[in-house]
């Protein structure tokens, strides 16, 4: 995950930034964020196979916290403006994901 957010996450920035100013660059943001929003409903499909979510939480809620911490937004925020290292992040992300979503 390292290599693919130290690659991304300048850009994601970037056409962010773009989005708000030009129509057709919004258009693929928004394509991008609901592509990364399925991806991660594929992601709790996988995870579900293997056992049970937290008991109280739904498939919707688990797919919308990894969409949420597993984006290139909290990567820069943590590793680009708190500076921290790709690791700790990796390991941050790691150990918040499964507290939050597995029993």
């Amino acid at each position: 995950m390292q290599i693919f957010f130290s690659h991304i996450a300048p850009v994601v920035e970037v056409v962010r930034a773009a989005a708000k100013t030009e129509p057709e660059i919004d258009t693929l943001f928004k394509k991008y964020l609901d592509d990364r929003f399925q991806g991660m409903g594929f992601f709790v499909d996988c995870l579900l196979a293997n056992g049970p979510l937290r008991n109280d939480l739904s498939k919707l809620s688990a797919v919308e916290t990894i969409w949420t911490l597993a984006s290139a937004e909290i990567y820069n925020l943590l590793v680009g403006d708190r500076g921290w290292s790709e690791e700790e992040y990796e390991i941050w992300l790691s150990d918040t994901l499964t507290r939050l979503l597995l029993s």
